[in-house]
């Protein structure tokens, strides 16, 4: 398993975010779910629709939700998070995925998801909420294995469709980086990378691709339950950069960037690299494509970095910042770019606030202006 997907796997350990709901057939819940008829909430008695930046200037905070939360609870923290330029917080509600194509949030945490998104609407931001399924089903055979964690992961995805209905969501991801969760060796062998690339320049192997026609069908395959369901903007958010995603019906394209531990040079040759290869697959889709995660950690506590790998980290962080920001400023293709969002103003290891990066993020995402009808879905 590589490194993005273990630090992925660790995050679905926090605690608020194995949330808890049911009220689906395939769902598993304790109490009832809080959307249930049984317990029922009326959020159109809520007074924040939805409000559409014209690009995507966002922020994620998986691992540090609390102190998000404690931060913007006071008005300076709002001012300083707006000055910043951001206008949009992602909230992910992950939930584990049970045997037999059912799933479980686990008890009492829709509420906070529901929390985090009216927190968030009613101070002006967009919600940008996103799905993730944890664990893998107990089958022997391994394609039984695969085909009802797609069913699980399809049937959480409806009911968290519904929910980011209910609270007027501006954007939605059925799932998180879905293509990763396929390299778990659990699953069929075709998936597998028991040889992956030996750099990040190198071409995709043979697993990776397989995991990357898979996310594709099912992201596809999803849309004609999710779409009569949801009237915002549906977002298919996927990890690694590939250029053969095809998710044709949605409405931007995400992907995840990551310093692979390299210098200047070399990492300004790899995101040019990784921004052409997911623009050729935005355009093959007919969508825009947005960075939907950019992770530039230092020292996360579950990894085990020695001192000199966290030092050129830690002092690279802003340079990774300013050339990622600067290629997605500069990008000149028929697929243009319509959003970034960064991970870790406060996350331990990867934390924004206070340094240099946060200077570098302020500069660029003042001047990340569109036209107001560049990025919305045709």
């Amino acid at each position: 398993m590589d490194r993005r997907i273990s630090r992925c796997t660790a995050l679905l350990f926090l605690p608020l975010y194995l949330v808890a709901c049911g009220g689906d057939s395939h769902s598993m819940s304790d109490g009832g779910s809080p959307t249930s008829p049984s317990n029922p909430t009326n959020p159109s008695d809520q007074k924040y629709p939805r409000s559409y930046p014209a690009v995507i200037r966002g922020i994620w905070e998986p691992g540090a939700w609390d102190q998000l939360a404690a931060f913007v609870s006071n008005q300076t923290g709002v001012d300083r998070l707006k000055s910043l330029g951001i206008n949009t917080v992602s909230v992910l509600a992950s939930f584990d995925v049970l045997d037999n194509g059912e799933y479980r949030f686990q008890p009492g945490r829709l509420e906070m998801v529901k929390e985090d998104i009216v927190r968030y609407k009613r101070l002006g931001f967009a919600v940008l909420l996103s799905g993730n399924g944890y664990g893998v089903p107990k089958d022997a055979d391994p394609q039984a294995r695969l085909d009802k964690y797609l069913s699980s992961c399809r049937a959480a995805a409806i009911e968290l469709t519904e929910l980011a209905e209910e609270y007027q969501v501006e954007y939605f991801s059925p799932a998180n980086e879905f293509e990763g969760s396929f390299a778990n060796d659990s699953f069929p062998a075709f998936l597998q990378s028991p040889n992956p690339p030996e750099t990040a320049f190198d071409p995709p192997d043979v697993g990776t691709d397989a995991r990357v026609e898979l996310a594709s069908e099912w992201f596809r395959d999803l849309l004609p339950a999710v779409r009569p369901l949801f009237s915002g903007r549906l977002i298919a958010k996927i990890g690694g950069a590939h250029s053969g995603y095809r998710v044709n019906g949605y409405d931007y394209l995400g992907f995840t960037i990551d310093h692979h531990y390299l210098d200047q040079t070399d990492f300004r040759r790899l995101i040019k690299l990784q921004y052409g290869q997911i623009a050729e697959a935005a355009s093959a889709s007919n969508v825009p494509w947005m960075v939907g995660e950019a992770y530039f950690h230092h020292s996360e506590p579950s990894l085990s970095l020695d001192q000199e790998t966290i030092d050129f980290l830690e002092s690279m962080q802003e340079h990774y910042f300013d050339i990622s920001l600067d290629e997605y400023m500069n990008f000149n293709d028929s697929s243009s770019p319509c959003g970034y969002v960064f991970i870790g103003y406060f996350m331990d290891g990867i934390e924004v606030k206070d340094s240099s990066s946060e200077a570098v993020i302020e500069g660029y995402f003042d001047n990340m202006i569109t036209a107001d009808d560049a990025c919305s879905p045709s």
